[in-house]
């Protein structure tokens, strides 16, 4: 791995029971078909394994197998490609039955097949979902932002890691909240850019909203805009602020109720699948 490029502190990392039991075959061999079957170059391959190194212990006729059914199914030579290099090899680690199961629920939505791959090209984490917590997650965008599973679909062909995003737990709630209290827009917005709310701080998020309200400052229609920045871009973008203002009133601004409410930093589980294995 260090000859083929690979940085030892990511080698160290790895370097645990599970994977220093695998004789270096079992590397050549991983290595010799993801540059025959993806076209990578082998520096490639051994980044691909390295970040995924559970594929060691996926039989090598499970993943030709997967790989078979997936391209049967339409997935072209490049989709495969893009699919590993964004953590797709735990795909590899399904049986065929079970990716039939996947798209036929991708089916039952809605969804052409081509959409299908294009989710499991872009986002292979969401694809490895459950099929029930799949069919249970458009149901719960559609009843919590009053909008039609088309508009729940089209989500998700756009941002398709909004699937692996938790709305219901009690972090998604109080972002939920958020969203009703100080912004004040209809939950229609979510699947439209809205639902960018759910990927970061809860705290930043709050900070940065009632800030700008604080200011008279209009809300961008696109969030990411104005919760992407760093915080120093932030006052100098958006608030058109210095430090000492905002510091000065974010203090009093947590002894308030919103602030004590959405101020504070809260952690919920992470909602990412397993690698499903068979």
């Amino acid at each position: 791995l260090l000859q083929l490029g690979c940085p030892l502190p990511a080698i160290a990392r790895q370097a645990k029971p599970p994977f220093l039991r695998k004789p270096v075959s079992i590397l050549e061999e991983r290595l010799d078909w993801f540059v025959d079957i993806a076209g990578f170059s082998r520096s490639e391959a051994a980044a691909v394994v390295l970040r995924e190194a559970y594929v060691l212990r996926i039989p090598m006729s499970t993943l030709k197998s997967a790989h078979a059914f997936l391209t049967d199914a339409g997935l072209s030579a490049e989709q495969f490609s893009r699919m590993l290099r964004r953590q797709g090899c735990q795909i590899l680690a399904m049986s065929e039955p079970l990716l039939a199961q996947k798209l036929a629920v991708f089916d039952d939505l809605g969804y052409s097949r081509k959409d299908s791959l294009g989710l499991l090209t872009r986002a292979p984490r969401a694809m490895c979902l459950s099929t029930q917590n799949i069919r249970e997650k458009h149901h719960l965008w559609a009843e919590t932002c009053t909008v039609s599973l088309e508009e729940v679909r089209g989500m998700f062909l756009r941002s398709p890691t909004n699937m692996t995003i938790c709305i219901d737990s009690d972090l998604g709630r109080l972002k939920l909240q958020l969203f009703d209290q100080v912004l004040g827009r209809p939950r229609t917005e979510l699947t439209r850019g809205g639902a960018y709310i759910f990927q970061r701080s809860l705290s930043v998020i709050a900070r940065r909203f009632c800030y700008m309200q604080h200011l008279g400052r209009k809300i961008p229609t696109n969030i990411a805009t104005l919760v992407n920045p760093s915080h120093q871009n932030f006052l100098m973008i958006w608030a058109k602020s210095n430090e000492d203002d905002y510091e000065e009133w974010l203090e009093g601004w947590l002894k308030t109720e919103v602030g004590q409410t959405f101020g504070v930093e809260k952690h919920s589980p992470s909602n990412s699948p397993e690698p499903q294995l068979g």
